[in-house]
């Protein structure tokens, strides 16, 4: 009795089977499978991804580029809304001597005169004392307690706008920026890490 060769059919579902197979480890080591044509994740290779993002995005905010973009992009926000709101409040102000416009440019130039004198003169000696930290090891402190101040002061015009405060308000915002360091200790710590960051030949270009 002759051997029967295997049939077609046959030869055809060994190739199926064995590509299912190949297809199933390829999904398993890719962190998904398929089975009976549902298709899972792996739970253990979907809990590594969030972390790793969380890892990249650490990794992103270490570096001082990002956190200067991220400071001048708000600071430029926030001047321009601080422009509008002075504007708005000194809009009410009324004198019968003088004009509404006069009043209103007046009213304008005397917050700003104040609120720029507090800015300026408060973080001399804050500034000082982050200086002598910074030298002392602590090189990232002239820049994080000033981002610290500033991002409490400039909360305080959210305030003044959502619940109607007295324009004076940012003048405590600006103490708190001051006390902080302000830009006196910021922009010195800033160049300070990015010199400590670069070589002599990468500084020269």
């Amino acid at each position: 009795m002759g051997v029967q060769s295997p049939s077609p059919h046959h030869n055809q579902r060994q190739v199926t089977s064995a590509t299912h197979a190949c297809d199933f480890h390829k999904r398993a080591t890719t962190g998904t499978y398929n089975c009976l044509g549902a298709s899972l994740k792996n739970p253990k290779t979907e809990s590594m991804v969030t972390p790793s993002l969380c890892q990249a995005a650490f990794a992103v905010f270490r570096q001082i580029e990002p956190i200067i973009v991220l400071e001048q992009l708000g600071s430029t926000l926030f001047d321009t809304a601080l422009q509008m709101v002075v504007r708005d409040r000194c809009a009410n102000i009324t004198d019968s001597v003088h004009s509404r416009e006069e009043n209103q440019q007046r009213g304008i130039t005397d917050f700003y005169m104040t609120y720029n004198l507090i800015i300026r003169i408060l973080p001399i000696i804050p500034a000082l004392v982050l200086a002598r930290l910074s030298d002392r090891g602590w090189r990232k402190a002239p820049i994080v307690v000033p981002l610290s101040g500033y991002l409490l002061s400039r909360l305080a015009l959210l305030l003044v706008v959502i619940f109607g405060l007295p324009l004076e308000v940012m003048f405590a915002a600006a103490v708190v920026f001051g006390l902080s360091g302000g830009f006196s200790a910021y922009w010195p710590g800033v160049m300070t890490l990015a010199s400590l960051g670069s070589s002599a030949a990468n500084r020269s270009q």
